[in-house]
């Protein structure tokens, strides 16, 4: 066996060189190198003679190692090839063209990524002090020259001139806004600070026709100014608003560029030179007196004070104005009201000017007067000084300053109420047995967090107490602004289009109504009736009864709490329902009035709702205002006679201080960033 095997490997070995001499012949014949399919073909012969005399075949790597010869002696150095085609040439057999420059361009990658720091070294050591530099050259003078330009000289004799920093058009900084008709209208603006101002009868190229009341459209008029004592009044202004020159006490010449007929034509608005010690004017052709009804108070009818932040087209400030007027026509005492007051200050001008006019009480309305408010009662200490939704009252110590707010979240409980009610009409708006409401906000602060959070859990006590089956989730959205007509309309129609079925508010126009109806979504309203179709209820604070505390505490003497907060025991809170409620709500709702006035029933029950899936048993609340924003006292208290532990609002002081955002109410936006 041995030997045939021998024989034939032998027989293979000769194969091979004849495979090799036919293989040289192929490539020299046809350039293919055709080896490995020869030796290939060979090995397979050898295995088909190996198994058919029953021996195993070596693998492919074996048989090669045994035929393989000894190496041979190094040949003679075959004819060097041709030279090859340089990278370059084959790119641009490839398609490509271009310089070698191009080339080399094109083999660059693109950059890496930066790798990461390296761990900083040691500091060095400290450096020698280097000498010390010159003098640096200071400012010696700086003045404003004729042409508006700010001239600085400095110490090494060098001028140089600055740019324009007064325009040229206004140098006394005048408020001027454009009119209907092209022209401009003209107020204080920043010049409260002049002893004489001089208006000009053109401005950017217009004519300056109105001296505006000094309550339109956010603008200041000139009322109390009180360091001017000389005016000039060109001859094209044809109307002087109401109240344009309120108390600027020290007024006491007016000269007017045109002739008396032209200025007897002027349209003046009601008292407008109000507590004005100027009775002449004078005209280009001679000196005509002043309408003696307008130049002082009547001091037989004392008179008292409201500013307010915006005007009768804002629905919470209108609310003030209403109650205001009516508490004085029932203490026959003189009103004035001062709106579009800014929570700057311009409230501390407004506030100080009556006060010099000889105004017994001064009420200001919105939340960022407070500080204002409180400089003036520091100042004058003979006028009473009262203020809605403040803080500091109770921690300030003064005697002529009064914080006052009502609990309204009792009314936003109420009709939350009623809303429940409503949602319980249309239960095919449920998704899997739960209704989704809207709320249209201002800010996050505790004031409009506690309204919205009442309104809630009315919402989810009707729920909860007439078919508990069903529950309530609530989506706000805040618009940034507490009057904003456009961005509450905007904000309450996303939250109809993200699938609210029911919207309410704290903002204050009519934006959110106007949605609802035009949506078919029913709205509850805040501070007026909407006159909607869609309208389910509203409530508000009624001020009349402070008011008319307020007139008794200032003219009569009488005792006033520095802090005092109206209920819906002393008609200070009061709700209505709207034609768009469900059968029977009147009655229903009126129950749970009677059960908040009694105490059997809180709004802020702490079993009502939760935090976070827990119910919350202490809270730290800041009510003491001192500018760190840190809870100070604890308002979860237990009713010894109903054994309900509650959050106590308005208990410690009038403002509100609910903070919590509780579960079930979802955020959709940022105040600060939008959109609606």
């Amino acid at each position: 066996m041995t030997k045939k095997l021998l024989t034939i490997l032998t027989l293979c070995i000769l194969c091979v060189c004849c495979a090799f001499g036919f293989t040289a012949c192929n490539k020299a014949k046809d350039g293919k190198n055709s080896k490995d399919i020869q030796m290939s073909n060979i090995y397979n012969i050898y295995v088909a003679y190996a198994e058919e005399n029953g021996v195993t075949p070596k693998t492919y790597e074996e048989w090669l190692s045994l035929i393989k010869g000894e190496r041979g002696e190094k040949g003679e150095d075959g004819i060097d090839g041709k030279d090859g085609k340089s990278a370059y040439e084959i790119w641009l057999a490839n398609g490509y063209s271009g310089t070698q420059s191009d080339f080399l361009n094109w083999l660059k990658g693109e950059n890496g990524i930066n790798g990461t720091d390296g761990v900083d070294g040691e500091d060095g050591k400290d450096g020698t002090n280097g000498i010390d530099g010159k003098d640096g050259i200071g400012v010696k003078t700086a003045v404003i020259d004729d042409n508006g330009d700010l001239i600085i000289t400095l110490t090494d004799g060098s001028i140089l001139n600055a740019g324009k920093v007064i325009n040229n058009d206004n140098p006394q900084g005048l408020d001027f806004y454009l009119l209907p008709d092209g022209t401009y209208g003209v107020g204080g603006g920043n010049a409260y600070f002049l002893d004489e101002i001089i208006i000009p009868s053109v401005y950017c190229g217009k004519a300056v026709t109105q001296i505006i009341c000094c309550y339109d459209v956010g603008y200041n008029g000139f009322n109390w100014f009180n360091n001017l004592t000389r005016i000039s009044i060109p001859d094209t202004i044809t109307s002087i608003g109401e109240y344009a020159f309120q108390s600027c006490s020290s007024l006491t010449s007016i000269t007017f560029n045109g002739t008396k007929a032209q200025w007897n034509a002027i349209n003046k608005g009601k008292d407008w030179n109000n507590n004005v010690p100027a009775t002449l004017v004078r005209c280009i052709d001679g000196k005509i007196e002043i309408e003696k009804e307008t130049v002082v108070i009547d001091e037989s009818k004392p008179f008292i004070g409201l500013i307010t932040l915006h005007g009768e087209d804002s629905t919470y400030d209108k609310n003030f104005i209403d109650a205001f007027t009516a508490a004085c026509e029932v203490k026959n005492v003189k009103g004035i009201i001062g709106t579009y007051v800014a929570e700057d200050s311009q409230c501390y001008d407004a506030a100080s000017g009556l006060a010099q006019s000889g105004c017994k009480a001064v009420f200001a309305d919105s939340f960022g007067h407070e500080s204002y408010l409180i400089q003036a009662a520091k100042r004058f200490s003979s006028t009473k000084f009262f203020h809605a939704t403040g803080l500091r009252a109770h921690t300030e110590g003064l005697d002529n300053y009064y914080n006052t707010f009502a609990n309204i979240y009792e009314g936003r409980y109420l009709t939350g109420y009623a809303a429940g009610l409503k949602l319980l009409t249309m239960k095919d708006k449920a998704v899997n047995n739960n209704f989704k409401i809207g709320w249209v906000d201002a800010f996050p602060y505790a004031e409009c967090i506690s309204a919205r959070t009442a309104f809630y859990l009315g919402v989810k006590a009707a729920l909860n107490e007439n078919d508990s089956a069903y529950t309530v989730s609530m989506d706000v959205r805040y618009v940034g602004a507490w009057y904003d007509l456009d961005g509450e309309k905007v904000a309450a129609e996303n939250l109809i289009a993200d699938g609210c079925v029911l919207i309410s508010q704290y903002s204050d126009s009519m934006g959110a109504p106007m949605a609802c109806e035009q949506c078919g979504i029913p709205n509850v309203a805040y501070n007026y009736s909407t006159g909607k179709s869609t309208m389910v209820a509203y409530c508000k604070i009624n001020w009349q009864p402070y008011f008319e505390k307020m007139i008794d505490c200032a003219l009569n003497g009488e005792d006033m709490p520095v802090d005092y907060c109206g209920t819906l025991n002393d008609n200070s809170v009061q709700w209505y329902l709207g034609d768009n409620v469900a059968d029977g709500a009147v009655e229903k709702v009126k129950a749970i009035e009677t059960e908040l006035i009694n105490g059997t029933r809180k709004v802020f029950d702490c079993s009502k709702f939760t935090v976070g899936g827990e119910n919350i048993t202490s809270y730290l609340a800041d009510v003491d205002e001192d500018g760190a924003f840190i809870g100070d006292t604890n308002v979860i208290i237990t009713d010894t006679d109903t054994g309900i532990t509650y959050f106590a609002e308005s208990y410690y002081r009038s403002a509100p201080y609910f903070d919590i955002e509780i579960d079930g109410i979802t955020i959709r936006n940022s105040v600060w960033t939008g959109p609606y």
